[in-house]
């Protein structure tokens, strides 16, 4: 992806023979609170591959709704 002449690739780490894409990661170590990931993955998103998007998706989802469940009383701002 090119963005303003700057190329941009998909941040890819390989944790025990498994590639991760960076959003994952930071979702699994618990370090992206979800507003973090979901402007990630939409800055990104021309880049994850096609059989990536739909588990990166639901991986959000999950995060937003945890977030809700343990934070009730606090409204969500993206």
């Amino acid at each position: 992806m090119v963005a303003d002449g700057v190329v941009v690739t998909l941040a890819v780490i390989v944790l025990g023979g498994n590639n991760m894409c960076i959003i994952c990661v930071g979702i699994n170590n618990k370090t992206l609170l979800p507003w973090e990931a979901l402007r990630n993955s939409d800055e990104m998103w021309d880049v994850i591959p096609e059989d990536h998007k739909e588990e990166l998706d639901e991986k959000i989802a999950l995060l937003i709704r945890e977030w809700m469940e343990q934070n009730p009383t606090k409204k969500l701002t993206l």
